[in-house]
């Protein structure tokens, strides 16, 4: 028995128990440790994949997987939830996520000369850089690939800086 006799309202029932339980009692009483690469994401909520579908595999077969029982994330356990019509992304640890909220905590806003109060652009800025990250895209593009920094300011608004879009 394999990844490929779970099913869908496997995972889901792994997931409502990750839930109920918590995820740092799930994770122990399954054997597992966080996650280090890919991650379930299911209603803005992220699960550790390896875990829940070693659980999900042993609501079906009576069999619960541990982490040394999966060969890798990315050909195996991802692409298997994937085809089961769930989003998995590549997580990253969080003492990367605590790392970026400090720095972010400490960032040196700028002050036009003479002018007391932030600058308007900097919030925008980061938006955007934000943005393009998640979309794991260049955070720099060319100037010259920006026709207008009106448009920009708009794309940013009403697309977070997609500057592929139409604006209509």
């Amino acid at each position: 028995m394999g990844l490929g006799d779970i099913r869908y309202e496997h995972v889901i029932a792994a997931t409502e128990e990750f839930r109920c339980l918590g995820r740092d009692e799930f994770l122990r009483t399954y054997g597992f440790g966080r996650a280090m690469s890919y991650e379930l994401v299911l209603d803005g909520r992220r699960y550790d994949s390896k875990a829940i579908a070693g659980v999900a595999h042993g609501y079906v077969t009576g069999v619960f997987w541990k982490a040394r029982d999966f060969s890798g994330g990315a050909a195996t356990v991802a692409r298997c939830l994937r085809e089961l019509g769930f989003v998995v992304e590549t997580g990253e640890p969080s003492s990367n996520r605590a790392a970026l909220l400090a720095r972010l905590r400490n960032l040196k806003v700028s002050r036009g000369p003479g002018n007391p109060a932030p600058s308007r652009h900097q919030p925008l800025s980061l938006l955007w850089a934000i943005s393009r990250a998640a979309d794991e895209r260049p955070r720099l593009i060319r100037k010259s690939t920006v026709p207008c920094p009106y448009l920009l300011v708009r794309q940013l608004l009403l697309f977070g800086g997609s500057l592929g879009s139409r604006v209509g």
